[in-house]
This record gives structure tokens, sequence and C-alpha cells, in this order.
């Protein structure tokens, strides 16, 4: 049991370890980083590796929320939540690729999954910022009561909070750093120029954002309530 632990943790550090490499590579030079991503069954399970790190530091990212909300969550809970922000990690690539389909893109569905699990380093540290604003909505979704309203009474909650609203004005310029990689990812992956590439990360965007608003947060919210039960 100690050898399989001790193996456990040498491939959790070599993870992280390459998590941060390519965190580097794709910060500072993001098109020939994305042009070095091909669309092989070998580059998708590095990748998808790699976006089960970017999970489990998001996830690690809201304890803070959960301890406040005096939530004391098991682990079953973390394993649950990482698989599941993965599974969100995959609806949002398929999204993106779907969006580039659109506009005659030339890259593969694994391919532009494999670019976009590496992207989503990139929002780790945006969730880091949006730390005092999850505070808020976290309010909303442990209410368990969530309603067409919810997603406008968050937006209120945030809003009339000077410190919440401070964080969403973070959250905004690391979206916004999010969109140029975003933009380096669709025009090296699907050979677009500038005003596809442009258009395309957009509506990439902004089809993200939704499925944030009304299935990625009620999810959560859902856990949330599931468990709160045992506590």
């Amino acid at each position: 049991m100690d050898v399989f632990y001790d193996k456990l943790s040498k491939i959790g550090l070599n993870k992280f370890s390459g998590f941060f490499k390519n965190l580097t590579r794709m910060i500072s030079s993001p098109s020939r980083f994305f042009d070095s991503v091909d669309g092989s069954d070998k580059e998708f399970i590095r990748s998808s590796a790699l976006a089960l790190v970017s999970a489990a530091l998001m996830v690690l990212l809201s304890t803070p929320s959960y301890r406040l909300h005096g939530l004391h969550l098991d682990s079953s809970f973390f394993v649950i939540s990482i698989v599941v922000n993965w599974i969100l990690f995959s609806t949002y690539a398929f999204q993106t690729w779907f969006a580039c389909k659109i506009f005659f893109g030339k890259g593969s569905v694994l391919q532009t999954m494999s670019a976009f699990f590496y992207s989503m380093s990139i929002l780790v540290f945006v969730k880091m910022f949006e730390i005092p604003s999850r505070v808020i909505r976290d309010d909303e979704l442990l209410s368990c009561d969530l309603t067409s309203e919810s997603a406008k009474a968050m937006t209120q909650a945030v809003s009339s909070n000077v410190y919440s609203l401070s964080s969403e004005v973070y959250v905004g310029i690391g979206y916004l750093v999010y969109f140029i990689i975003l933009f380096n990812l669709v025009r090296s992956v699907h050979k677009f120029g500038v005003f596809r590439s442009i258009i395309v990360s957009a509506i990439s965007l902004y089809t993200i954002s939704i499925t944030v608003s009304y299935l990625q947060r009620p999810v959560i919210g859902t856990l949330l309530c599931a468990f709160k039960q045992n506590v």
C-alpha cells in the first residue's frame, strides 16, 4: 500500500510540474504552443490529465467559500467535483470545436479538445480572483432553492458588494487574457485568419459563459446541497 501511495504521489507531482511547464510555454508563445498540439490519442490523454490538475486546483480554490459558510465537506465531494469540472471542461471544448466548424475550421475535435484542456490552466488564476464574489454567489446556491431567478439574484448580490464587485473586475481582466489565449488557440488549430479567429473566440467565450451560468453553477449548487445534508 505504501508503494502504491508513493507511486501515486510521484505521478501527481509530475502532473503538477507539467501543468506549470505548459502554462509558461502557453503564456510566452501561445501561437507556437498551440501549433505543437496534435489530434492524437496520446496528446488527448496527456491534456486530459492536465485538465484534471486544473479541475483539482479550481476545486481547492473554492474551499475558502465553503469554510466561510460553515461547510466541512468530505473527500468524496471533492472527488466528484473534480470529475464534474472535467466533464464541464469537455463540454466547453466541444462548444469551441462546434463554433469553429460552423466557420469551416480545419482542426479535429480531439485536437481542439486537447488544446482547450491545456488552456484551462489560465482559468485557474481567474478562479483565484473570483474567491470574494464566489462567497456571495454561494449564499444563493446554499439556499438550495434554485429557480429561474437565481442567476439574476447572484448578479445583483455581487453588484451590491464593493469587494465582490472589485473581484469581478479582476475576473473580467482575467477573461480578457483568456480571450487572447483562445484567439491563438482557434487560429493555430483551425487555420483561421484574424477576423474569423476574433469572431469564433467571442462566440465560444459567450456560449461558455452561458453554460457556466445555467449549467455549471446549478450543478455545483446541487452537489453542495446534497452534501450539506451530511454536515
